[in-house]
């Protein structure tokens, strides 16, 4: 069997058959998935049970990456849909600490696949995490 068949004979797997295959236990969180363990205020700010938090900080504190691992916590449901907002798409691409390489960084290992020409991630379960910008009133 080559890797294409296992690939097409899994695509065609509901999510409940493949949470059956998972080795992962059904409670399984994001935490258990990513491959970064968030620092101590990073997991201060995913615990948080509220509707707005604010999370300031020098540039490197982790508050990227802290929204990214808080977008992903809904990934396993799928009509969840998220989206993550920078001013300028420079500001979303243009370096290698970037929103965008970031998100590859945590979401590939979680099933995502990214859409460049839409700049969506799409996940096993059909959730989404779109990757935004708006510098411009005009550009709602």
């Amino acid at each position: 069997m080559t890797p294409d068949t296992v690939r097409q004979a899994m695509e065609q797997f509901s999510d409940q058959q493949l949470l059956h295959l998972s080795p992962l236990p059904p409670t399984a969180t994001v935490e258990h998935l990513i491959q970064k363990v968030p620092h101590p205020r990073q997991a201060e700010f995913l615990a948080l049970g509220c509707e707005e938090a604010l999370f300031g900080g020098a540039a490197g504190g982790g508050k990227t990456e802290a929204l990214l691992m808080w977008l992903a916590e809904g990934i396993h449901v799928p009509t969840y849909s998220g989206i993550f907002f920078r001013r300028t798409y420079a500001q979303l691409s243009k370096s290698n600490d970037s929103p965008i390489t970031k998100s590859h960084e945590l979401f590939r290992p979680l099933g995502g696949v990214y859409k460049a020409t839409d700049k969506r991630w799409v996940f096993p379960s059909g959730a989404k995490i779109d990757l935004g910008h708006m510098q411009h009133e005009d550009d709602k």
